[in-house]
Parts: C-alpha cells; structure tokens; sequence
C-alpha cells in the first residue's frame, strides 16, 4: 500500500511539473508579440505615476542622508566630548605630576623657556590645537546644519510648487469639462429648436396646401 502511494504520488508531482511546462510555455512563448506589447503598456505605470514614485525615493534618500548625517554629528560630538575629558583628565594628572616634581626639585624653571617648565608649552600647543579642531567641528557641523535646512525648505518649495501645478491642472480639467457640457447642452437646445422650426414650418405648408385643395370629400359630405 505505502509502494503504490508513493507511485501515485510521483505520478501526481510529474503530472504537476508537466502541466506548469505548458503553462509557462503558453505564458512564454505561445502569446503573439503585439498582444504581449499590449499586455506591457497596460500594467506599464503611467508617466506621472512614474514622477510621483521618484519624487518619493528623493525625499525618502534626502530624510535617510539627514538622519545619517545627524547621528554622526551625535557620534563626533560624543567623541570630542569624550576627548575633552581624555585631555582634562591627562591635564589634571600632568599637573599633579609637575606638581610633585617641582616639590621634587625635578620640574624646576628652566631658561630655554623663558622661566617656564618645560612641558608647560607644548600642553599650550595642545590645548590650542585642539581648540582649534573643536572649533572647525563646531563650524562643521552649522554648515551641515544650515545645508540640510536649506534642502528641507528647498524640497517642501518644490512639493508646494508641484501641489501647486496639479491644482492648475485639475482647475484647467474641471474647466474644461464644463465648457464641454455646456457646449452638449447649447448643441441640444439648438437642435430641438431647429426641430420645432421644422414642425412648424411643416405644420403651415400642410395647412397652405389644404386651403388650395379646398373642401375635401370627406368635408363636403
């Protein structure tokens, strides 16, 4: 039993692969040219829904590229927060240790410097430095800042200009569309009263030509 099962059930699968063949063959192969062009153009989307979709994907990488930029403004701020305290931290040692070794007699003034310790102008150049790297992040991130505002008022300008433009159009359309009824209905008014015209006209030639007949028969009698 389980033997001719499974053969019933082979059958079945190679009965299933030969009828998907023809199906994909029909679908492929047996379908003429024009009516797979046809077939084409019409799931094809239209040229404005074409726009609209790439006017999404544009302000869909614009938000990503701006949430992008933001977290690594977070990170760099981080970092040179984290920095910041790394050189405090190193400055508050460096200076417990000049402190000892001045009470050591090792850190004494020294002449090439003026008087100063030693160390004490190259921690100024770093210090400096690294005000002036602080202060090219800082510019950094207001230029990208003041890009990205200009972007976002640079898109929400062009989705009012575009919102704009499909108003006209569906105005222009609207309008159009009354002109069209109106001018069906002044058409239909025209020919019913050039069908009334008719009428009457042909109303008055049957009367005209009964008077130049005269009486008829029926009348006389």
């Amino acid at each position: 039993m389980r033997a001719t099962r499974q053969r019933r059930e082979r059958r079945g699968d190679k009965e299933r692969r030969k009828r998907d063949r023809v199906q994909r063959r029909e679908k492929y192969i047996c379908i003429p040219a024009d009516r797979q062009l046809q077939r084409r153009e019409s799931t094809a989307p239209s040229t404005e829904e074409m726009n609209k979709r790439s006017s999404v994907r544009e302000e869909k990488a614009a938000e990503e590229r701006e949430s992008r930029e933001m977290q690594e403004e977070r990170r760099e701020s981080r970092r040179g927060n984290q920095r910041e305290r790394e050189e405090e931290s190193r400055q508050r040692e460096g200076g417990e240790s000049q402190k000892e070794r001045e009470l050591e007699g090792i850190g004494r003034p020294d002449r090439r410097t003026n008087g100063e310790p030693r160390n004490s102008r190259r921690r100024d150049l770093l210090a400096t430095k690294e005000k002036e790297r602080e202060s090219k992040r800082q510019n950094d991130r207001a230029r990208r800042r003041r890009e990205q505002k200009a972007t976002k008022n640079k898109r929400e300008r062009e989705r009012a200009e575009r919102e704009a433009r499909d108003r006209e159009v569906e105005k222009e359309t609207r309008r159009r569309q009354k002109k069209k009824i109106a001018e069906e209905e002044e058409r239909e008014k025209s020919r019913e009263r050039e069908e009334k015209k008719a009428r009457g006209r042909k109303e008055k030639r049957r009367r005209v030509e009964g008077r130049e007949r005269g009486p008829s028969e029926y009348d006389v009698r």
